[in-house]
Formats: structure tokens, sequence, C-alpha cells
């Protein structure tokens, strides 16, 4: 969230090891590409 991004995790397993993602307009995808590697250093 604080890269503008949210991100929802499943809840039932096995799916509560993923990540789903949506966009809806180009922009929204670049706004992702740029910050999920930024949030995967963090982890």
């Amino acid at each position: 969230m604080q890269h503008g991004v949210f991100i929802r995790m499943p809840g039932v397993a096995p799916l509560n090891r993923c990540i789903r993602v949506s966009t809806g307009l180009p922009a929204d995808m670049d706004l992702f590409e740029e910050a999920l590697p930024k949030v995967l250093k963090t982890l």
C-alpha cells in the first residue's frame, strides 16, 4: 500500500503462498512493475 499498489493474498491453502495481480490501465501496470521489485527486496 505504501507504494500505491494493493496486493491481497488468498487465505486458503495452497493458494496462501501466492499472490494474484490484476491491473486496469497501462499506468496501473507501470506502477506495479516499478513497485514489485522494491517490495521483494524487503522480504
